[in-house]
């Protein structure tokens, strides 16, 4: 209470220099840089060891009249704060690990390209349970993968034993990069890191906006946030499975249903046991980004001024000028589906219209 000062600042001198010896010492056993930072974070407070030296110590007179006392002090509170700094490590450790990113972005994106020849193929972030299912089941279906992981051990052994895997951390866009991320049809995401996951998704969505994303996550809270940043899908870990996750890759595929269930019962057979049947899921309007890439369907409301409004369908002719489809119309609690040439569009329509993303802009930008 009497030395606030000092005792500030004896706690940030201790917490950067055990932040910067756990950092260092990460990078020096062959971690990603995200992970480095979480690490110096999470070992940045005064352990409980320090308690049994500075004992043995103060017996032995190493320390002056009030530092032994000023030592549990500074002790106490950096252990006080370390939750906090656990708690908020995901959030910052992104911007903190973007200077190691630049100091070593070799080892960070991994020393083999050949992600970069792949096309069509599925990412999987994540080497754990559900991702090793997820890539034995793309062997059985014969699919092309690759495989992101930031355990070295793993990536090492599983090299060797042939595996399309690489070192890296997927919140990193130049990892994603060299797993071909542009080319990529599918990229699923199995790591139990919630901020990492969110950053992986968003990058994902920012390289290639045609990709479809498949998300496992712990919480159902967590859904929401992962969907608003650009996930397609978000699993929640309690109630489906890794199995789950490939039967609808294989629906994305468009690979007929009794063939999904002949490949899941497959991997039953080898030992990955299901307590649930597969639901089979129905396609939605959303699917198109996936099956046809360049197509989108947005839903536009007909303003006042709109050059569109009171007129004919087939009046508009915003098919053969813009290549756009008009496939539905909401008008108040009245939904029209596949509307004829002959329906008028009234101010305040909401309109589904199908097409490029492009053509929709230039077609109802005027």
């Amino acid at each position: 209470v009497h030395n606030p000062v000092i005792i500030a600042e004896l706690v940030l001198l201790v917490i950067g220099i055990k932040y910067a010896t756990g950092t260092l010492a990460s990078l020096l056993a062959g971690l990603a840089p995200r992970a480095c930072v979480m690490t110096g974070i999470s070992l940045a407070q005064v352990g409980e060891f320090s308690f049994v030296l500075a004992t043995a110590g103060n017996s032995l007179g190493f320390f002056a009249q009030d530092s032994f006392q000023l030592f549990l002090d500074v002790s106490i509170v950096t252990m006080g704060v370390a939750p906090l700094l656990m708690g908020i490590s995901g959030k910052i450790a992104p911007p903190l690990s973007s200077p190691l990113c630049r100091i070593i972005p070799d080892r960070t994106a991994g020393d083999d390209p050949v992600g970069q020849d792949l096309e069509d193929h599925i990412i999987i972030v994540g080497y754990g349970l559900n991702g090793k299912n997820v890539a034995r089941s793309a062997d059985i279906a014969g699919v092309p993968y690759r495989i992101i992981e930031m355990n070295p051990d793993t990536v090492r052994e599983e090299k060797a034993k042939g595996k399309p895997i690489m070192f890296g951390d997927a919140a990193q866009g130049e990892v994603l990069k060299k797993a071909g991320i542009a080319k990529a049809r599918v990229l699923v995401i199995v790591v139990n890191d919630p901020f990492g996951t969110q950053q992986i998704v968003q990058t994902a969505r920012m390289l290639n906006p045609a990709v479809h994303i498949i998300v496992r996550t712990r919480y159902m809270g967590e859904v929401a946030t992962l969907m608003e940043l650009g996930a397609d899908e978000v699993i929640p870990e309690e109630f489906e499975t890794a199995v789950e996750i490939f039967t609808r890759i294989l629906y994305t595929y468009l690979i007929p249903t009794s063939e999904i269930e002949r490949l899941v019962s497959e991997i039953r057979a080898g030992g990955y046991q299901m307590l649930r049947s597969i639901n089979t899921p129905s396609y939605s309007f959303d699917d198109l980004r996936v099956l046809v890439p360049d197509v989108e369907i947005r839903t536009i409301r007909i303003a006042d001024d709109s050059q569109y409004a009171g007129k004919m369908l087939k009046e508009t002719m915003i098919r053969s000028t813009y290549q756009v489809s008009i496939v539905a119309i909401r008008r108040g609690q009245q939904m029209i589906v596949s509307p004829g040439g002959d329906e008028i569009l009234c101010a305040k329509d909401l309109v589904m219209v199908l097409g490029s993303p492009d053509n929709i802009i230039r077609a109802f930008s005027a």
